[in-house]
Formats: structure tokens, sequence, C-alpha cells
């Protein structure tokens, strides 16, 4: 059995949040040519997902999950706390995606999106990080 090819793209292209009132964008999706929507999910509570969930059907569109992380979400930090954001929050993707049938969810899983960090050079030598493989 072959698979077909599928593209995707995701709705930060023109706006974010996420929130219900993005479905306007699934026509012109289509309409593009796009057969999968990537749906970031910076708070699963701007999302109706009986709504969303129809208008991806009506547009003949296959979604996906990208879980999001603000700056309250870090697991690079030493605060626990943040830690614990994060797995509250994914936690709540991975319901809502289930909710949705995502087969697919992603995400920058370990830090507000956008933050660079370059480990400290302990860091590094603990995780064997820069370690030659010749």
């Amino acid at each position: 059995m072959s698979k077909q090819l599928k593209f995707g793209v995701s709705t930060w292209l023109w706006e974010a949040p996420f929130t219900t009132a993005s479905i306007h964008l699934f026509p012109k999706i289509k309409e593009m040519g796009f057969d999968v929507v990537e749906i970031p999910v910076e708070d699963p509570s701007f999302i109706d997902v009986t709504v969303v969930k129809k208008a991806l059907q009506e547009n003949g569109l296959e979604p996906s999950i990208c879980i999001v992380f603000g700056d309250d979400k870090d697991l690079t930090s030493a605060d626990a706390s943040l830690h614990q954001n994060c797995f509250e929050h994914a936690e709540k993707c991975f319901e809502l995606a289930a909710r949705l049938g995502v087969s697919f969810v992603a995400g920058p899983l370990y830090a507000a999106v956008g933050k660079a960090r370059l480990a400290s050079e302990a860091e590094k030598k603990r995780s064997g990080a820069g370690r030659s493989l010749i």
C-alpha cells in the first residue's frame, strides 16, 4: 500500500494565537492546495473542538497539532514549576489532539517558541555533547 504525499501549512502564517475564530482560514488553506493544517496550540481554552472539527471536515482538511510553550513553560529552566506547566499544557494539547482525531503532534517541547539557549560547558560535559566520534 503506497501512501499519498500530503502538504500542510501552519495557521501561524496568518495569525496567532489560534482560536476557534481562526477556522475562517480553512477555506483559503484548502484553496491553496494544502491537505493538512497545523494548529499551533498556545491555549487549549481558545479552541472549541466541536466547531473546529466540523470546519476541518467541511473543508476536507486533516489537522495536526503543534504544542506551543510560552515563557511560563520551560523545561530548560531550573524552576520546577515551569516544568510542571509544560506537562500540564502538553496533556491538555494531547487531549485536544485526540478529540480532533490528530495523528501527528509536534512542537519545540523544551522551552518557549523561539528561545535559543546554548548549553554551558559543564552541561555539555555532563551530557557528553561535543565529544568527537572519531
